[in-house]
């Protein structure tokens, strides 16, 4: 299934970089901030989120364990008295962000990944239009109904491929989704 002008993702050493970069900061500001206060060490949940959004579970699990240990080190340093509460507390945060998001980027994509095979294997034509009325995805049906290419078929107007006695209810019901937010199941 390819996207028209897809984006492209960091790769994921540069999302490992960032979010490294981002663990340093965070510890260097808790570390030699006049703050003392917690908020320096809350930011932790960001990196554990870069990492738990880009490599799922897994790394929201160990970006979560190494938050809790450079929080650890931060108050050790700073010598500030945290209560056992206040450890447990703080490493809380840090775990249940990283296996929440973690877990909903793994099931997200293994979401992504079923509802792609279906759209590969399906006899029938199934496309992605965009408002502008160009295909944006189409699946391998289109190409053995009509023989044209996918890149042929993300290049052009949905509206070319319409017979031409019916372009003006197309049109019609294309304005009408666009106006009411439904979707066309039995248009004819």
């Amino acid at each position: 299934l390819r996207r028209h002008e897809a984006v492209r993702p960091l790769s994921a050493l540069t999302t490992i970089g960032v979010a490294a970069a981002l663990f340093a900061a965070v510890f260097a500001f808790s570390v030699l901030g006049t703050n003392r206060e917690d908020a320096p060490l809350v930011l932790f949940v960001v990196p554990v989120a870069v990492l738990a959004v880009a490599h799922g579970l897994r790394g929201g699990a160990l970006a979560a364990g190494l938050a809790v240990v450079l929080a650890t080190i931060s108050l050790g340093l700073t010598r500030d008295e945290v209560s056992p509460v206040g450890y447990l507390s703080r490493s809380t945060a840090f775990v249940v962000v990283g296996l929440l998001v973690g877990r909903f980027v793994d099931q997200r994509r293994a979401l992504v990944t079923a509802i792609g095979r279906q759209r590969e294997l399906s006899l029938d034509a199934l496309a992605t239009i965009d408002f502008d009325g160009r295909f944006e995805t189409v699946n391998p049906a289109w190409t053995r109904i009509l023989g044209y290419s996918e890149d042929e078929l993300v290049a052009r107007p949905f509206i070319e491929l319409v017979h031409p006695d019916d372009v003006e209810r197309t049109l019609a019901e294309a304005a009408r989704m666009a106006e009411s937010g439904d979707d066309s199941m039995h248009f004819r």
